[in-house]
Parts: structure tokens; C-alpha cells; sequence
């Protein structure tokens, strides 16, 4: 596996792990005369680590053979720094370009968690324990030992225990085929490791000094407790935190908060909904990709069984992350007996969703906190948005035939028309299941593309009734081919239907977003609808899209919860935050 990438963000400018990079570069220009035989021949004679002339088990007027026709011969008094210069030495371009690449990779991070004098000296002392590593086996050796790779390995070893659940993205080859797999670190940095034990039982394979990259891995790994900076690392957690979430101060509330006897000390500040939503303008159909659409269901499965297993939050920034599920909301009423009146209650708790004294209590009083947006029958939309005039609230209107989307074509296109004519900012739109069930893609990507078309300038979710669809391969083609004809959001479920939100079907529909953004370079949002009632639930959702598709999609323009009734229950968990205790639900507006 070869590396290119990791879903791991610095907080820190990695000053360091850069002034090493150019360090190893400036000795190979400058020292090594960029690989030219002689040079090269030179440095290694001079600078580089023999095992055997250091020890003195090598007779001086001993001569050792660096390159083809070119010897270095024993001197007395062989000094010891080359312990340190020879891991500032290459053997070749591939060499040098390779531990770069890895440091690059890898060492930020490190420097992330240390510090800059910190990681420095990690560093070094990983090279040179690497270095002793490889004298200890083979202490009257005369080959001579260059590289930076003893050290590098130190800082992956750091690495695994820094982040070994990091997702890793990798090229693996395979005869004359690339594959690109993303791994956890600790599978990635684990086989690298274990090749090297192996690699080890014959002899110095290939001319690589395993030993000096078994020794600085395990010193890196035991170490890196030792060296890593506890008040960095814990400012580089909160900082992440408030990153992911959306949160400029996600710090601990002082628990005495509780009893009501003393203010918090920090206080969560949750950020606005974006007001710049991103636009899908599709692409022409493919069909290849389409049909080429493969889900390992098992996979799937176990991917998103380990989501609710593990806490995602730790209990000092929940409420934070909960103020942030808010704002990712779309308060929907979607009843058989919808009123004016109902709809104009929705509006007033969509402006102000938590209760004024639990936000008093938070330190919030003066953060606005809002829903991203209400959603109701289209028949509703202009009552919502004379509630919502001023708000920046947008309103999205169900149309198409909701929930079967069985209504005549021109029909479904005229509930469209209304709906934007009377104001509303996004469009839900339900598809034609049968499309999918029959496989019939070329019907399914004309109708979502003149939905549309009659949007205009308003946004158009695209609903999969994922429950109906059968396999998570129609899933996964449905997602597709909606994306493709231009939906500015794929949305799971009417919450209608017997089965709605999962988090398997999550994953499915995140990957596809991921997928068609590399293709087409057009970025898609994603909503969860329906089945969605608990906060912790909410929490491994989020989760979810952080690890499958990053920090960027944790925002309103590309996010959002179809779950009214979540809303309650987010309350619940805000008052015994604050109180320490749990009120009955029907204190509670939307219970």
C-alpha cells in the first residue's frame, strides 16, 4: 500500500516536518550532487553510518566497496556523527522522494501532537535509535547504512498510536492495475510493520536496513507518549471538535452549570446556518457507470454496525453538537390534518427551537440558533413563509405527488410551479419507484431532470423512498442517476414508508455523493429522513458523514435532518445537560 493521502487535518503549520523535507533535499543537491557517482561515493564514504568501521571491527586500510568502481577505505578515529548525518543521506531519487513522501504524510500530524521543539527531538532520536538498531544486528557489517527512513519510521509509529482509526487512502497495485483503497492507519502502518519482521528473516533484502525500520517504529510508538504535549493535544481535540461541528468555542461546561448556582465558564457558539447553497447542475447520463454500480452489503453492514457501538462524542462538547444538529433541521409537518395554524406554530419553534432559559443557561442567549429550514404540503407554502418573512429561514415545499409520487406527470410538474410561485426555497420531490424497480435509468434521469427544470432557481431534493427500493444497489444506482440529472440533494425516505432512514443506506448514498463529486467535481447534499427520533442517533449520523465525506458536509447547504420529533428529544437531553434531570415530553412543543 503506497499512501497519498489521509483524512487527518493539521492545526498546527507543520514548521518542522517541512525544514526536515527541505533539510534531506538541500543535502541531496548540495552534498550529493544530485546522485552523480562521485559525489555520491563521497558522501557515503564521509557521512555515512558503517556499522563495522564504527565499532572498530573493521581493520583501518580496510576498503568497502560504495559504487561500482569506488571503494571507501577504514580511517581511525571513524566519529560518531554519522549516527546523525547518515540519516540526511540518500542512496537515490527513489529513496529520497519516498521517505519525503511518508514524513510529508505522516509527520504533520505527529508535529500536531508534540509541538515543533517537541517533534524535533522525537525525530532525531528516532533516527538515532533506528541507526543502533541496525548496528546491534550486524555490528561488523561494512555495508553503509544512508536514509532517513530509520526516523520516518518512528514518526509512523508515533502515528498508529497517535491515530489509529485515521482513514488512510491508498494506492494498492496489483500486476499492472492500481486499486485505491482507504484503510484505518492501524491496518495500514500494521502490515507496513509486519513486512519489515518479515523482510527481516532474510538478510538485508534488496539492500534495505529493516532493523533500523523495526527499531525506530517501536521507539516511535513507545515514545510518542513521552513526548506528546498533553495541553496541545487537548487544544488540537477542541479545535478539531469545533471544526467538525460547526462550533467556534466547543469547550467544557463547568458541570456546577447544572444546579443553576454558577454561569458556565466557556460557552459553545453554534454557527448560522451558510446562506450560499451550492447548485448541481447534472450531467449527461451514464449509463456504464450506472450498471457498473456494485455494493458489498456485508461490508456495509458491518461499517455501519460499528457507528453506535463506540461514543462519537465525548459528554463535555455534547450539547454543542446537539445546538449544531439543530441547525441542520428541516422542521417538517406532513399530516392529513395540517392547518394554517399549525403551520404558523411550526414557523415560531423553527425561530426559536430551544426554550429561552435552556439557551440562558447554556451562555446563549444572545446566539441565534434556528432550524435550516421548514418543510410542509405545498398548499402550505405561502402561509410558512409570510411566518417565516425576515427570518432567512428558507421553506421547502413536498411536491410531485407526495408520498407515492403517483400523481399524472404534468400534475407533479404543476405542484412544482405553485409551490416556487408561492415562495418556497427548495422542492422535495418524490421519484417514480418503479423506474428503479425496473431498472428503467433513462426514464428515471428525464423525470428528476425536468423536476428540475420547473424548480428554477429553487433548490430540488430528490426523494429514493429508499425503503421500496429493495437491494442497496438500486440504492446506490438511484442516487446515481438523480445526481447525474441535477438534484441538489438525495434524501432517503418520505418517512412514510415501513422502513425509512438507516444507517447502512446512509453510507451507500454518502459514498455515492463522494463518488460522483470526484467524477464531475459537482458537490450534492444528503438527507436522512424519517426514523430519526433519538439525540444519540442524530450523533452517530453526524458521525457518519464526518468519516465518509468530511468536515464540509457537516453545514445546512449539504446537510440535514428530516426529523421533527428528533427535535424534541434534542431538548430533553439540552435541560438534563443543564439541570441534571429529564422533563416528561409533553413539556415539550413537537412531542
Amino acid at each position: 500500500m503506497f499512501p497519498y493521502r489521509d483524512d487527518n487535518p493539521s492545526i498546527l503549520t507543520p514548521v518542522v516536518t517541512v525544514a526536515l523535507i527541505a533539510a534531506n533535499l538541500a543535502v541531496w543537491v548540495v552534498v550529493q550532487g544530485l546522485g552523480a557517482p562521485e559525489r555520491l561515493a563521497a558522501s557515503v564514504c564521509e557521512l555515512g553510518l558503517v556499522p563495522g568501521d564504527l565499532l572498530g571491527r573493521l581493520p583501518v586500510g580496510f576498503a568497502f566497496p560504495v559504487a561500482d568502481g569506488i571503494s571507501c577505505v577504514v580511517e581511525p578515529g571513524r566519529p560518531w556523527r554519522t549516527v546523525v548525518t547518515s540519516m540526511f543521506l540518500h542512496g537515490g531519487w527513489l529513496h529520497l522522494l519516498g521517505n519525503c513522501w511518508f514524513l510529508w504524510i505522516f509527520g504533520n500530524n505527529v508535529e500536531d501532537a508534540m509541538g515543533h521543539r517537541r517533534f524535533l527531538g522525537f525525530y532525531l532520536l528516532a533516527g538515532i535509535a533506528a541507526a543502533l538498531a541496525q548496528v546491534a544486528v550486524g555490528p561488523g557489517s561494512a555495508v553503509p547504512m544512508v536514509g532517513a527512513s530509520g526516523a520516518i519510521s518512528g514518526v509512523m509509529g508515533a502515528y498508529i498510536v497517535l491515530y489509529p482509526q485515521v482513514r488512510v487512502h491508498t494506492v494498492v497495485p496489483l500486476l499492472i492495475i492500481f486499486f485505491r483503497l482507504t484503510v484505518p492507519a492501524w491496518l495500514m502502518l500494521g502490515l507496513w510493520f509486519v513486512m519489515q519482521v518479515v523482510n527481516a528473516q532474510f538478510d538485508q533484502v534488496g539492500g534495505v536496513a529493516v532493523w533500523a525500520h523495526i527499531g525506530g517504529f517501536v521507539t516511535g510508538a513507545v515514545l510518542v507518549t513521552l513526548f506528546r504535549d498533553p495541553k496541545l493535544w487537548a487544544r488540537r481535540e477542541e479545535l478539531l471538535a469545533a471544526r467538525s461541528w460547526g462550533v467556534d468555542t466547543m469547550t467544557s461546561i463547568d458541570h456546577r452549570a447544572r444546579s443553576g448556582r454558577t454561569a458556565p465558564e466557556y460557552v459553545p457558539r453554534v454557527e448560522p446556518p451558510a446562506g450560499t447553497f451550492p447548485r448541481n447542475p447534472g450531467v449527461p447520463l451514464d449509463l456504464d457507470w450506472v450498471r457498473d454500480l456494485r455494493v458489498n452489503r456485508s461490508a456495509v453492514e458491518r461499517r455501519a454496525a460499528t457507528i453506535p457501538t463506540r461514543r462519537s462524542v465525548k459528554n463535555a462538547w455534547q450539547a454543542g453538537w446537539l445546538l449544531h444538529a439543530i441547525t441542520l433541521m428541516d422542521l417538517t409537518t406532513l399530516q392529513g390534518d395540517d392547518t394554517d395554524g399549525r403551520v404558523r406554530r411550526l414557523c415560531a419553534k423553527a425561530r426559536r427551537p430551544v426554550r429561552a432559559d435552556l439557551l440562558d443557561a447554556l451562555g446563549m442567549a444572545d446566539t441565534p440558533i434556528q432550524v435550516a429550514a421548514v418543510c410542509v404540503y405545498h398548499a402550505f407554502v405561502r402561509t410558512a413563509v409570510e411566518a417565516l418573512a425576515g427570518s432567512g429561514i428558507p421553506v421547502a415545499a413536498v411536491s410531485t405527488g407526495f408520498p407515492a409520487g403517483l400523481s399524472p406527470f404534468r400534475t407533479r410538474l404543476m405542484e412544482i410551479e405553485a409551490s416556487v410561485a408561492d415562495g418556497a426555497h427548495e422542492i422535495d420531490i418524490v421519484i417514480t419507484r418503479a423506474h428503479v424497480l425496473t431498472g428503467n435509468w433513462q426514464a428515471l434521469y428525464d423525470e428528476v431532470r425536468a423536476f428540475r427544470e420547473a424548480c428554477g432557481d429553487a433548490h430540488l431534493k430528490a426523494i429514493l423512498a429508499t425503503g421500496e427500493l429493495g437491494t442497496l444497489r438500486d440504492v446506490a444506482r438511484a442516487s446515481a442517476v438523480a445526481m447525474m440529472a441535477g438534484a441538489d440533494f438525495i434524501k432517503t425516505s418520505t418517512g412514510k414508508e415501513p422502513v425509512n432512514a438507516t444507517l447502512p443506506v446512509g453510507i451507500v448514498m454518502a459514498r455515492l455523493i463522494r463518488d460522483y463529486r470526484e467524477r464531475t467535481g459537482h458537490i450534492v447534499g444528503f438527507k436522512p429522513a424519517g426514523g430519526i427520533r433519538k439525540a444519540k442517533e442524530s450523533l452517530d449520523w453526524l458521525a457518519m458523514m464526518k468519516e465518509e465525506l468530511g468536515d464540509r458536509w457537516l453545514r445546512p447547504d449539504l446537510f440535514r435532518f428530516g426529523a421533527s420529533s428528533l427535535l424534541t428529544d434534542i431538548e430533553r437531553q439540552l435541560e438534563h445537560h443543564v439541570t441534571g434531570r429529564y422533563s416528561a415530553n409533553h413539556r415539550h412543543p413537537l412531542a
